[in-house]
């Protein structure tokens, strides 16, 4: 088989039970990109932004970042049903919210969700 993620040609143990369903990324690289979802609280005046995020700090090209999308469901198990206000963040989006976050509606509760971690640091000042 090959691998979705890193294109490599790797090895499967074929049984009865997965005759029809192989797997589609290696196990190198399912333990490299082991989903574990994180959050963080960042408080504003008036509520606070719930941040929800699967990987800390990885540096993958837009081939990776497209095959690791699949896993961005496992946000949403996450958040809890009550109405709030979501943004999905990537790259333009945080740097258009660099420029915008005064406009960020000040009561509520607010989530934020990434595949991977942005510094929201920066932005303590102005929220």
């Amino acid at each position: 088989m090959q691998c979705i993620i890193c294109r490599e040609y790797f090895l499967v143990d074929n049984n009865f039970s997965s005759i029809f369903s192989f797997p589609k990324i290696c196990p190198q690289c399912l333990k490299k990109y082991d989903v574990k979802p994180q959050v963080e609280v960042i408080p504003i005046q008036g509520g606070e932004i719930m941040y929800y995020y699967l990987y800390d700090d990885l540096q993958v090209n837009r081939y990776v970042k497209l095959k690791l999308l699949r896993y961005f469901n496992r946000l949403y198990q996450l958040i809890p049903n009550n109405k709030t206000n979501i943004l999905i963040i990537d790259d333009t989006v945080f740097e258009q919210l660099k420029k915008e976050i005064h406009y960020l509606p000040r009561s509520n509760k607010i989530v934020f969700m990434s595949l991977f971690r942005y510094n929201f640091e920066d932005f303590k000042n102005f929220i």
